[in-house]
């Protein structure tokens, strides 16, 4: 544990922190600046990392941990995200009602449901993370963007929820990512 925590800021604004362990990341919004909270931060990680241990799971190489903290009722919660499926997990067995999925009706539509959850996490989390995200997820998110303006410019009742002019904005700074 001898690397410290790197602090970074979300573009709108909001700081968060991020540090890498052996078996996964962790990304927090808790100040770890302030030693009571890293040692409260330190203490969950610790009981996390010895669940992992006694249940001899594998952890995904590309791993990472979100902790949020309880301080009123001394808990967290905790998500892992795998960048490499682009998909959340949890240690345990996991209710689709926790997460606000509603009527589950196949596996696929739980995978997706976990896709977009993984996207709401980088939304949240983007600045230590857009230097990881593989030319494929860029290629992949212009081909919606320009189905999504084609449905746009055909369907008098698209759903797409981007206009033209925002579409048109919104692939230039992918074609832009992309070099």
């Amino acid at each position: 544990m001898s690397v410290e925590w790197t602090s970074h800021s979300h573009p709108e604004g909001q700081l968060y922190f991020q540090r890498r362990f052996p078996k996964f990341g962790v990304v927090t919004e808790a100040n770890v600046h302030r030693e009571e909270t890293e040692e409260e931060v330190l203490g969950w990680l610790k009981c996390i990392d010895d669940f992992i241990s006694q249940q001899d799971i594998a952890m995904p190489p590309l791993s990472e941990l979100f902790i949020e903290l309880d301080e009123s009722e001394s808990t967290c919660s905790y998500y892992f995200i795998n960048h490499d499926t682009r998909r959340l997990f949890w240690l345990e067995q996991i209710s689709t009602e926790l997460l606000d999925m509603g009527m589950v009706v196949s596996n696929t539509h739980i995978d997706m449901a976990l896709e977009r959850l993984y996207w709401v996490h980088v939304e949240f989390f983007p600045m230590h993370i857009c230097a990881q995200v593989p030319s494929q997820v860029v290629d992949d998110l212009i081909g919606v963007m320009s189905h999504g303006a084609a449905d746009r410019l055909t369907s008098r009742s698209s759903t797409f929820p981007y206009t033209a002019e925002k579409t048109s904005q919104l692939l230039q700074l992918l074609f832009l990512r992309r070099g």
